[in-house]
């Protein structure tokens, strides 16, 4: 499980994301903090990390949505089969609801491809659902984050 947990930890896209954020921030505002003698510890505490709610937003947002749907690195790593994560049993449900066995008529047939397409919208309905939950609490801070991160004013 450690293998999957690891994997994951560290994306270079949002530190890139997130140093762009940071360089962006005025340098005035730390000078003055130094000024009045505060230390680096609390200028990080009360001056940036108050000005990064909108990045720590946005790449929380980002890093839920890319843990949330992963399941490649399971799929490599882990044989027990208690220990997967969702998103590889719904995987494994779709796959195998996908083979279409031997079926004579027309009817059923089609029958069956339906099961297989509510199958599938099943799986999405359960894998977007936590995001969508998620997302509202974020959504105020998402926007801001994504511009001001991503391009260097």
């Amino acid at each position: 499980i450690w293998s999957v947990v690891l994997a994951g930890t560290v994306n270079v896209f949002y530190f890139v994301i997130m140093r762009n954020y940071f360089q962006s921030l005025p340098e005035s505002l730390m000078e003055s903090a130094r000024l009045d003698g505060a230390g680096e510890w609390r200028i990080l505490f009360e001056i940036i990390l108050p000005l990064s709610k909108p990045i720590i937003a946005t790449l929380t947002l980002f890093y839920l949505v890319d843990r949330w749907n992963e399941w490649y690195n399971a799929l490599i790593f882990i044989r027990n089969t208690d220990l997967q994560p969702l998103q590889l049993v719904l995987r494994s449900i779709v796959m195998e609801s996908s083979i279409v066995n031997n079926v004579t008529s027309a009817a059923a047939m089609e029958q069956m491809q339906n099961f297989n397409m509510g199958v599938k919208m099943a799986a999405v309905i359960v894998t977007i659902l936590p995001v969508m939950c998620v997302y509202p609490f974020l959504q105020k801070h998402f926007a801001q984050g994504v511009m001001v991160g991503a391009v260097k004013a």
